[in-house]
């Protein structure tokens, strides 16, 4: 391997390890409320509140983020910009959308009217 290539795959792999930190550093309150409510005996009513797509939502805006700052950073991916604007508009639709969607409609429910 040239020098070169060692240094974009040292690159590619800091990106990466980036990327797992930044979903561990979001997944963690929800893995810790998950916890509680399964010591509860409550792990359903974790399903039924909008905990779940709030933390589908910042996913969502860190691969967005990440695949921006891909794009920004390495000029080599200019090659591959429609590419990486299908991956956003993919990430929109297929996550974000339905997150928000579904903490809408838990939060429209009628047991929260009341509260």
């Amino acid at each position: 391997m040239s020098e070169r290539q060692l240094h974009r795959e040292h690159q590619s792999m800091s990106m990466m390890y980036g990327t797992y930190a930044d979903i561990l550093f979001v997944l963690f309150p929800f893995l810790v409320i998950g916890m509680q409510r399964l010591w509860d005996g409550n792990l359903y009513g974790m399903l039924m509140q909008p905990d779940l797509s709030i933390a589908a939502a910042i996913l969502a805006g860190l691969a967005i983020g990440k695949f921006v700052l891909g794009l920004v950073t390495n000029r080599d991916l200019g090659a591959y910009k429609e590419r990486i604007v299908f991956f956003i508009a993919l990430t929109l639709f297929v996550v974000l959308g339905p997150a928000i969607i579904l903490m809408l409609s838990i939060m429209g429910a009628p047991r929260y009217r009341g509260l």
